[in-house]
């Protein structure tokens, strides 16, 4: 079997308060060598027909957290959509779309762990999309505004061939269920995809307000993954 370095990750490390690490997914066998000696946090994802390699993990400390869907569709599914009151982001948005960010999120892997605290998970997320507005992460964003204030963002990456990812998607507590979610993912297929070019999203298996929405939109689940994190 082959052996492989952990991937550092500088960014997520200064937010934990301590280093952390990913598990490349080419990983055949990680030796309990190759963990860091001092506190830190380690993430690895595993294909769900791989258990040798999931148990591997679980023997050594690593614990199940949730199990990741991707997904993806072709434009014409959700390109006919209605997207009235949603645009593309612009730098005043910036503080509008992190307090979104930070209170939007229930399901995601940080909050799921519970070595890991709601305050911190949401730290996390507001961060996230705060790195938009300093160049640092996504192509384009899509807001969404209701009486000219932003209610929800949809955080965007460019993929290989011409392919659109859905990297964040959140929408205000008090705005949901009146379908802004699915005006954002319209307009970012009118807006921010080529011809030619699909949307992929990955989603947890515990989200499954977002999951319904997706298969609604013509999604359909290409893989699925466990998600272990280990924390030193």
């Amino acid at each position: 079997m082959t052996l492989v370095a952990l991937l550092g990750d500088p960014w997520l490390g200064s937010l934990l308060g301590c280093p952390a690490y990913h598990v490349p997914s080419s990983m055949e066998l990680l030796s309990p060598e190759m963990l860091p000696s001092g506190a830190a946090f380690v993430d690895a994802k595993v294909g769900v027909k791989h258990l040798k390699k999931l148990h591997h993990l679980e023997q050594l400390g690593f614990r199940l957290i949730d199990t990741n869907l991707q997904l993806r569709c072709q434009p014409r599914f959700v390109s006919d959509g209605v997207s009235e009151g949603c645009r593309l982001a612009r730098a005043e948005d910036e503080d509008q779309v992190t307090a979104i960010a930070a209170q939007s999120f229930e399901v995601s892997r940080f909050h799921l762990d519970t070595k890991i605290s709601n305050v911190l998970a949401n730290r996390i997320k507001a961060a996230w999309a705060k790195n938009f507005f300093a160049g640092q992460r996504g192509d384009w964003m899509v807001v969404a505004e209701v009486q000219g204030k932003v209610v929800g963002f949809l955080q965007l990456l460019q993929g290989q061939d011409q392919s659109l990812i859905i990297d964040l998607l959140a929408v205000a507590p008090s705005h949901r269920g009146k379908g802004l979610a699915r005006a954002m993912i319209t307009h970012a297929a009118n807006t921010c995809l080529g011809v030619s070019g699909t949307m992929q999203v990955g989603t947890q298996v515990a989200n499954i307000p977002a999951l319904k929405l997706y298969l609604d939109l013509g999604f359909r689940v290409e893989r699925a993954a466990y998600v272990l994190h280990l924390h030193l």
